[in-house]
């Protein structure tokens, strides 16, 4: 008992050794750091005190823990930082600016628009906004799936793993599909998007799409005739072009 209180203290020592190297500012930034709540950590019934300590500061703090609502989201850490804020509009390429203004207006409530669907090629941003409006909203209430990587999961699950999979994205007051392209083309990937799209417009949920696809494609790969009536009432498409900011 006595050999795991002492491993817990020193693991707390470590944790918090990046603090005590920078007194008075914050170990993220520059910005002054706040005064901890006199600082006291007990290591059971040794009773060990560490003493004061300085910590995040509350901008550091805050962008922490949006990254950990991102992240329990299953946004991917290479996006975990993506905000309306630092979105990069290519001042070459007319028309980013209003484009950018759009999509902010899709998570209006009192807009119509159920589904947004983000067109473009690779490295235009679409996983950046889409990213973006999971931050802008209840992140604990939305999902990042990744297109692929899903249609991967499902393949081999029986039944009603399957089922209980495609439910979950049922849930969610809005649900990010990222990455629907060529590749997700065949009949059961249209009957696995048609199975998560079709009760969303019936709940009123939002949807976001990014795609590399031009419209007709991204029907027939979503459900074909069955959704594209319903779809076409309640979407906002959104092209993005310009330069491929992954380069």
């Amino acid at each position: 008992m006595q050999k795991k209180a002492e491993e817990v203290s020193a693991q707390m020592a470590a944790e918090l050794e990046p603090f005590r190297k920078h007194p008075g500012t914050c170990p993220g930034c520059d910005r002054p750091a706040d005064l901890d709540f006199d600082a006291s950590l007990e290591a059971s019934e040794e009773n060990r005190r560490l003493t004061t300590i300085y910590r995040q500061c509350s901008s550091c703090r805050l962008a922490e823990y949006d990254r950990k609502r991102l992240t329990s989201a299953g946004v991917p850490p290479d996006l975990l930082d993506a905000s309306f804020a630092n979105f990069q509009v290519d001042e070459q390429t007319s028309g980013q600016a209003e484009k950018l203004a759009a999509v902010k207006q899709f998570l209006h409530p009192d807009k119509q628009s159920r589904v947004l669907i983000l067109q473009g090629s690779h490295g235009t941003g679409k996983s950046h906004l889409a990213v973006s409006c999971l931050r802008s909203s209840n992140p604990w209430k939305c999902q990042f799936v990744q297109a692929q990587y899903l249609l991967q999961r499902l393949h081999g699950m029986e039944f009603s793993e399957r089922l209980s999979l495609i439910e979950s994205m049922h849930r969610p007051k809005i649900l990010a599909l990222d990455e629907i392209g060529g590749n997700n083309q065949s009949a059961d990937a249209a009957e696995v998007f048609y199975s998560i799209l079709e009760p969303r417009l019936s709940a009123g949920d939002r949807t976001i799409i990014t795609t590399n696809m031009g419209k007709d494609r991204l029907v027939e790969t979503l459900g074909g005739s069955r959704i594209e009536s319903r779809m076409a009432r309640v979407s906002l498409v959104v092209t993005m072009t310009g330069r491929d900011w992954r380069k």
